[in-house]
């Protein structure tokens, strides 16, 4: 998830995400990893967990699917119990997804001290959270 600053006069700005932070300035664009987090331990506590719940949306949906996937290819009696699982799975995984890009781009636009506009990754994190949304749907309908 990234998140821009505006330009200033110079062309310089700044972009955002939950693993580091890039200046450009000039045309050149330097990025390192977020400083240790002893300044402001309200903006690392919500940076840690939007981490954390993305990391761990994506990590649930790769099993959703690998779940749903192998149920295709199993007995009746392991099939039902496969389906739960993997239904179950896209569910939390929706939930988790909407609450780490919730926490993310809450993180960016509501607690420094200028708000930042959304960048392109924090459009596509909603994207995501509307295809897993329309995926969790659908794997209801699966028998």
């Amino acid at each position: 998830m990234f998140f821009r600053n505006k330009l200033s006069a110079d062309g310089s700005h700044a972009s955002y995400g939950l693993w580091r932070v890039c200046v450009t300035i000039s045309g050149n664009t330097t990025c390192q990893k977020y400083p240790p987090c002893s300044t402001d331990e309200s903006f690392c506590s919500k940076l840690f967990a939007s981490r954390a719940f993305v990391t761990i949306a994506c990590i649930l949906s790769i099993l959703s699917a690998i779940v749903l996937f192998i149920s295709l290819a199993t007995s009746d009696k392991l099939r039902s119990r496969l389906l739960f699982a993997g239904k179950l799975l896209a569910w939390i995984c929706l939930i988790v997804g909407i609450l780490g890009v919730a926490i993310g781009i809450h993180t960016f636009t509501k607690t420094q001290d200028a708000r930042i506009p959304w960048g392109a990754s924090s459009i596509i994190g909603v994207i995501a959270i509307v295809v897993n949304a329309v995926g969790a749907a659908v794997s209801l309908a699966a028998k």
